[in-house]
């Protein structure tokens, strides 16, 4: 498999946190006692795909973990991503001087 540039230039931080989410997600399976073909079914997902995710593979979609997470019980999680930003969220509210930013 070909890797992007997108991927060979992911830096290592974000590398890792994408490796911590992978193995929340498994562990979180794994509490369910759900096998990965089990799961991978439930998810709408290939055994394939499923692993890739659990491995923190970066080429895995949003839809793939917005998926995983529902099964899971677990979608609340995925809005909280960036939600505590404090460039966009000083004071609990965005900027207004922010939404002239989409061009």
């Amino acid at each position: 498999m070909k890797n992007s540039l997108a991927d060979s230039a992911l830096p290592h931080e974000a590398q890792q946190a994408l490796e911590q989410l992978g193995q929340n997600i498994r562990d979180a399976r794994k509490a369910r006692r759900m096998r990965q073909k089990d799961f991978a079914a439930r998810c709408l997902l290939s055994v394939d795909r499923l692993r890739k995710l659990e491995q923190g593979e970066p080429t895995v979609g949003l839809g793939a973990l917005a998926q995983a997470l529902f099964v899971l019980d677990m979608t609340d999680q995925l809005g909280r991503v960036a939600a505590l930003d404090p460039m966009t969220r000083p004071h609990g509210h965005i900027d207004p001087s922010v939404h002239n930013l989409d061009f």
